[in-house]
């Protein structure tokens, strides 16, 4: 790819860009992005982290690569000359102290210029104290030794004159309440309190006569000149601010279900429906059948509405095209009348939890396949009977397995699910390649005289089957159980 590329990245969801390579390095040196960042550029399938792309991935290092011999430079210095970097030390936060007193003003005589004519030498405040400039403490003084009035200067800041004997406390001077005092003055102030709730209440009552007589006034004039209520608008199956849809215009005339996905699944995951199939549409006219240019893709999650609008809005579909898409929240509303059905609970798919949770789920390591792209079920590989029999079956079946699949790719794990009906088989491998070619080999072929089905794991079936027992043999099996408890039990003298 070009170096003058344009890239994205993602920051809180939302893409920012375009930025060239340069730029880039520059923000991962600024601690913006790091090599965890989504970043995707023109003619890129889809995003992806800054640490698995070449151009970035070089550009970070050369940046880290600077930092690092810096480091270096630093540390040889203090190791050579340990008394010169203690100096330099001291003497750049001796600097940056200087520089933070420079930049802070002084409130006293520093910070006035000597005022340029006399008349600005002297001047009254508005309490009537005459100030004059002091050219020696270069501020203003009160003129001739006058004291500061209450609200200027410091007498002004809470401050006020006392003498000697405002300051002294005595005794018989305080006033303390009667016993007999404190109690008048509590029913006194009991007897206010009623009063004013006795008053409030009245104001209540008459201010809701007031209302209503205002309100049946009101209601007779209405009836006398009657308008026609204000149509009501077309109700709407979605609000904009929650659907996880978009509606998009400027389509090409052959366009696919497939190209279309291609394209919006950059943006994020695209809804399915219980048989796997993508939730996109295109519109097709009704009398012609012909593509009409619009379309509707339905994502899992709301976040992607909002970056494909940021992304794909007003581009072209194809790289060659000179029509520009317009992608918006799709809005579906009611055409004609329309008369609401009660609404009847619907009840979820078994399963579907489970599928959008490893669709949205990093299976644990981000450089970890999934496990539904990589694991080949077989059945019909054997009986259930089978195993009953022969203890070591399932041992030399899995061992047997693993060694023909090995001729094919890697494999990570053999699982025989013993007491499933059909016979099942899990094959889990290494890479997607021996995946898909295990699925070409197996398939219809013959094992033990049965014919085997071989075909991905859709990701959420599970072919662990719990054995089915009659009653009898449930009770032979607990009293099996019981009889075992009495030998342990006689054998520790117990009983």
């Amino acid at each position: 790819m070009a170096t003058d590329a344009k890239w994205y990245y993602l920051a809180d969801g939302q893409p920012s860009g375009p930025h060239r390579t340069g730029d880039m390095a520059d923000l991962f040196k600024a601690g913006t992005i790091n090599r965890e960042t989504m970043c995707w550029t023109e003619g890129r399938p889809q995003w992806q982290c800054a640490e698995g792309i070449a151009e970035l991935d070089a550009a970070f290092g050369a940046v880290e690569e600077i930092a690092k011999k810096s480091r270096h430079n630093a540390q040889t210095l203090a190791s050579d000359d340990p008394l010169a970097a203690f100096q330099q030390e001291i003497a750049a936060l001796e600097s940056g102290q200087q520089a933070e007193a420079s930049d802070q003003p002084d409130p006293d005589s520093s910070t006035m210029e000597t005022p340029a004519s006399p008349d600005e030498k002297s001047f009254v405040d508005d309490d009537g104290t005459e100030y004059e400039w002091d050219s020696i403490a270069r501020k203003y003084a009160p003129k001739g030794g006058q004291a500061l009035k209450e609200g200027n200067g410091d007498a002004g800041r809470g401050r006020q004159n006392y003498d000697v004997e405002d300051m002294t406390f005595e005794a018989e001077l305080e006033e303390q309440p009667s016993l007999a005092e404190a109690k008048k003055r509590i029913q006194q102030m009991e007897l206010e309190e009623e009063a004013r709730a006795v008053m409030e209440a009245n104001e209540d009552e008459e201010g809701s006569k007031r209302k209503k007589g205002k309100g049946e006034k009101k209601q007779d004039e209405k009836k006398q000149g009657e308008k026609r209520p204000a149509e009501e608008p077309a109700p709407s199956f979605s609000e904009p601010s929650k659907t996880t849809s978009v509606y998009i215009t400027g389509l090409p005339d052959d366009v696919t279900l497939q190209e279309l996905v291609n394209v919006f699944n950059k943006c994020g995951i695209i809804k399915t429906d219980e048989d796997m199939v993508p939730k996109v549409k295109i519109y097709r006219d009704k009398a012609t059948g012909m593509v009409k240019g619009d379309g509707l893709v339905t994502y899992l999650k709301r976040p992607s509405v909002e970056l494909a609008i940021n992304i794909l809005d007003k581009t072209p579909f194809r790289p060659n095209m000179g029509m520009l898409m317009k992608v918006q929240e799709a809005r579906f509303q009611v055409k004609g009348d329309f008369k609401p059905r009660p609404s009847k609970k619907k009840k979820k798919p078994k399963g579907k939890k489970d599928r959008q949770a490893n669709l949205l789920g990093w299976g644990g390591f981000d450089d970890r396949l999934s496990a539904s792209k990589i694991t080949v079920i077989l059945k019909h590989m054997f009986h259930p009977d089978e195993m009953i029999g022969d203890p070591d079956a399932a041992t030399e079946l899995e061992a047997e397995i693993k060694e023909e699949c090995e001729k094919i790719g890697a494999v990570d794990r053999v699982n025989i699910y013993q007491h499933n009906p059909d016979g099942v088989v899990a094959i889990r491998f290494e890479s997607e390649e021996a995946t898909e070619l295990c699925v070409k080999k197996m398939n219809n072929r013959f094992f033990g005289g049965r014919m085997v089905e071989a075909s991905k794991w859709d990701g959420f079936t599970k072919y662990n089957v719990k054995p089915k027992q009659t009653e009898e043999e449930e009770a032979e099996r607990l009293e099996k159980f019981a009889k075992d408890l009495e030998a342990d039990n006689t054998a520790a003298g117990t009983v």
